[in-house]
């Protein structure tokens, strides 16, 4: 995940008045970003700036499929759809996948297997 990418998600808000800044609106777009978990951002007033607090989700494992390999986290969101198999990220097998929306729950086609 990069700088750039969330403050672009954030929009400019240097010069202005943080008490009209639309937190939930900035939390809403940086929770768009595929690897961000959670956010938290908090008001310095004294400060005169906004603090941005992410959790990043971190990859549990990888599944063959889509482009090449769906990479998902501990609660099955999908990452990111790659064409090589990342290093160190078990691969799972044997599922049949209905849905790939990076940024979205991993959708499985036979749910009845489980």
């Amino acid at each position: 995940m990069q700088t750039d990418e969330i403050l672009s998600s954030i929009g400019e808000v240097k010069g202005q008045n943080l008490f009209r800044a639309k937190v939930s609106s900035m939390k809403k777009s940086i929770l768009k970003i595929p690897y961000v978990q959670s956010v938290e951002i908090d008001r310095r007033v004294l400060h005169t700036k906004l603090v941005v607090t992410i959790t990043e989700c971190e990859e549990a494992a990888c599944i063959a499929g889509g482009s090449g390999y769906i990479v998902i986290d501990s609660n099955a969101k999908v990452l990111k759809d790659t064409p090589e198999k990342p290093e160190n990220v078990p691969e799972i097998t044997g599922l049949s996948i209905a849905n790939i929306s990076v940024g979205e729950q991993l959708k499985i086609g036979d749910v009845d297997k489980f």
